[in-house]
């Protein structure tokens, strides 16, 4: 015979109530919020092929988000749940596609947080060939690892109407094991408060990062540097947004919100 079942205590009937009425209150909140874009996207009148992603009120949200969070629910999966939000919303204003730079299953990880689990994605062979996948849509993103090699890919970056760098992800350190990337956009650079701003340098193959870095803050540093077609080519970044665009040969490339790190 099978086990008896022991009904469940008012107790917890009242605390399964309790849920029930908190995930009616999620979703409809849900709901509310859609209403909410739908009347943003309205007054800001999204130009067709033009990107809904706003990378600076993002790290915004996720600063929030750390000051508020208490208790034994999972930081990174707070952050997860509202990643999945605010890309079902990007969606809705303006329907997007990520293109990756490599096919490793960790890039391909990333993407599924950051964008969630419904935003299309397109496989690449490398940082350049994502970069030219994005050049005639608008709206699309390319996620580039930071590590992202050998080409000189940064050099496809730049200018107001340009593809700029306008995230650092994951923004939350320490609480995946995902790797870290940069997510390239039509987009301006934004400042948030706490940045850092990337710089594209030229220079002759005997030039050395460090001395080519002389033209930039003191705070800058080199992230990448390739040599090839008998040019020294150095991606940088240095504290602070930016606000004028400096001399050539040098260029500005993009900016970032610096990401959090948590524990």
């Amino acid at each position: 015979m099978p086990p008896s079942v022991t009904p469940p205590s008012p107790n917890l009937l009242r605390l399964r109530g309790e849920i029930d009425t908190i995930d009616a209150e999620l979703h409809a909140c849900l709901l509310r919020r859609a209403g909410l874009v739908a009347q943003i996207e309205a007054e800001k009148r999204v130009s067709a092929g033009r990107s809904a992603y706003r990378p600076v009120r993002e790290a915004d949200m996720m600063r929030r988000i750390v000051e508020r969070h208490r208790g034994p629910f999972p930081l990174a999966a707070a952050e997860h749940i509202f990643r999945e939000i605010i890309s079902s919303f990007i969606r809705l204003q303006a329907p997007f596609t990520v293109h990756l730079s490599d096919m490793t299953p960790e890039l391909r990880d990333l993407a599924r947080f950051q964008f969630g689990a419904l935003t299309p994605l397109v496989t690449h062979a490398d940082a350049s060939a994502a970069l030219s996948g994005i050049e005639a849509r608008g709206a699309d993103l390319a996620l580039v690892p930071l590590d992202a090699g050998p080409d000189v890919w940064w050099e496809k970056l730049g200018g107001a109407d340009g593809l700029n760098i306008v995230a650092r992800v994951p923004f939350l350190l320490g609480l995946t094991a995902l790797p870290q990337a940069y997510v390239v956009a039509r987009l301006p650079p934004e400042a948030s408060g706490d940045d850092r701003t990337l710089y594209a340098l030229t220079g002759a193959p005997s030039d050395t990062p460090d001395a080519m870095l002389g033209q930039l803050p003191e705070t800058a540093r080199p992230l990448a540097a390739r040599v090839a077609g008998g040019r020294h080519f150095v991606l940088a970044s240095a504290s602070g947004f930016a606000t004028t665009e400096p001399d050539f040969p040098v260029r500005r490339v993009g900016a970032y919100a610096v990401p959090l790190s948590v524990s």
